[in-house]
């Protein structure tokens, strides 16, 4: 028995294709099928792929916004010093309530580019209009990178989604989605290791109070690679019914008699 394909075929409906992260991916997504690295997740199958996507869409959308920024500040602006001291201000100012990556203690605004591009995002704006700089206005596509490769699980961390991390340990990151119910495994390459779908179609009601607390232990015993406080896990959090519980642990206690059987 997989227990995650059993968390996920019984779960209860989340609602998830009726959200606003839903609705900005669907309304947004065409935006990545011009990029051949990132045209697979124009038809995003699963919630966290949409989760991915929309890291992407914001990061382009941050892209274009600085550059249109640019354009406007640089207005009345020559090429001295000074002038790029002003030009940095005025967009510094701009971008500040714009989602950011923090990393190597920088704010990073278009992740889609390495760490070095990104100085020209936030900071070295006047470059935007000097080659070979300015063609990335256009014809960025060959500066593209795989960013969650390249970043990491700190993608997840930003303000570009709205996970909520849970723990990690040297491989895996943990963070619950509130809107998928469901707690994600993400491994050091920035892919998705595991789903851990919560809340099974037998509950009466769903209670999210002080969830993050009970669904802690539950990433704890799977990044633990304990299986036996997993099912316990499961079972203290309140996050399923007692009869989906039963069947669970059922199923189990039938594998391991055919285990002992062999």
């Amino acid at each position: 028995m997989n227990i995650l394909d059993e968390l996920e075929r019984n779960q209860a409906p989340t609602g998830f294709y009726k959200t606003e992260e839903y609705y900005y991916y669907r309304d947004n997504a065409s935006i990545l099928s011009s990029i051949d690295l990132y045209s697979s997740l124009n038809s995003a199958s699963t919630t966290f792929d949409v989760v991915r996507a929309n890291i992407l869409i914001k990061a382009l959308e941050n892209k274009r916004y600085i550059e249109l920024e640019y354009i406007s500040a640089i207005k009345g602006l020559g090429t001295s010093e000074e002038d790029n001291e002003k030009l940095k201000k005025i967009l510094q100012e701009s971008i500040e309530e714009l989602p950011y990556l923090s990393f190597k203690g920088k704010k990073l605004f278009v992740p889609v580019f390495p760490f070095s591009l990104n100085r020209i995002y936030n900071t070295d704006f006047y470059r935007l209009g000097y080659d070979p700089y300015r063609r990335l206005v256009l014809n960025y596509e060959a500066a593209v990178i795989d960013q969650f490769d390249y970043y990491g699980q700190t993608i997840y961390l930003s303000s570009f989604t709205n996970l909520v991390p849970i723990m990690e340990n040297d491989k895996s990151l943990a963070c619950y989605h509130d809107e998928a119910n469901a707690i994600y495994i993400i491994n050091d390459e920035g892919r998705l290791d595991a789903k851990i779908s919560l809340f099974d179609s037998e509950m009466k009601t769903i209670d999210k109070s002080n969830i993050i607390e009970r669904i802690k232990p539950i990433a704890e015993a799977y990044l633990s690679f304990d299986k036996n406080g997993f099912l316990k896990a499961l079972a203290d959090s309140k996050c399923f019914s007692d009869t989906f519980i039963a069947k669970i642990n059922k199923k189990e206690a039938k594998r391991k008699e055919k285990e002992v059987d062999k």
